[in-house]
């Protein structure tokens, strides 16, 4: 069964994190699975969201007061994310570059190792699908934080993936507040990868905090721009506050 680590301790942390670490290190468990295989579970994955359309769609809606319809075009977004990286998986290449007759590199990609995403609450299951998905398709274990608001169809994700086929210990979907689980994360130095998508001020901490070990660190942050405010209800980054005529 796919590990999930419901709770808010530091020891739940650890606990989600010494699990994505052993899984990665060890070896024989995901990295190292055929690019076919890493490839069959997402597209299985998109065919079981798929199934599960209208279900989640209300769950999504419920949960974030979304219109049902905007609801059901984000879990469009869903399928087409594990369909997207479900294809990527046999195109990760490197490179071959002659600089000369006597010289010549090679770039060989691999996988950072333990990943991290912290989701938003306005596109619960579609943010936390584009952070995921890419990180499985690229033999990276994966733990997730939902947001604490609207968590419920990102606690759907694991048992998706259970059915698709991902291997025991590679997605751990880990509830908590920002203190209590995010900044655990980020702080590890079993870690190497985090990426949130948020505000401003906290993506700055996030940014600090993930220096003191080097992680890569890829921050999606909030913003305003010339365009309709009433989209998604004004709950996304892109919500204008002004109109250019």
């Amino acid at each position: 069964m796919i590990a999930t680590t419901p709770g808010s301790k530091a020891i739940d942390v650890e606990v989600a994190v010494d699990a994505a670490r052993r899984t990665f290190d060890d070896g024989g468990w995901w990295p190292g699975t055929p690019a076919r295989e890493r490839g069959r579970i997402l597209l299985r994955a998109a065919d079981i969201v798929r199934r599960e359309h209208e279900r989640l769609a209300r769950m999504e809606s419920l949960d974030s007061g979304k219109p049902i319809g905007d609801a059901r075009k984000d879990v469009d977004e869903v399928v087409f994310m594990f369909e997207y990286f479900g294809g990527w998986a046999t195109k990760i290449d490197g490179d071959v570059q002659h600089l000369s007759p006597e010289a010549m590199f090679m770039v060989w990609k691999e996988p950072i190792g333990v990943a991290v995403g912290i989701t938003p609450w306005n596109y619960p299951m579609m943010m936390a699908t584009q952070k995921l998905a890419p990180a499985l398709v690229a033999e990276c274990t994966f733990i997730l934080t939902p947001p604490e608001q609207t968590p419920l169809t990102c606690l759907e994700l694991p048992k998706i993936l259970e059915e698709a086929g991902l291997p025991a210990g590679v997605f751990h979907d880990l509830t908590g507040f920002g203190e209590t689980a995010g900044a655990p994360l980020v702080g590890s130095p079993k870690v190497d990868k985090v990426a949130f998508t948020g505000s401003r001020e906290v993506g700055k901490i996030i940014m600090r905090n993930g220096a003191d070990t080097l992680k890569r660190v890829t921050l999606e942050l909030g913003g305003k721009s010339p365009n309709g405010v009433f989209w998604n209800q004004g709950e996304i980054c892109s919500a204008g506050t002004r109109v250019f005529v």
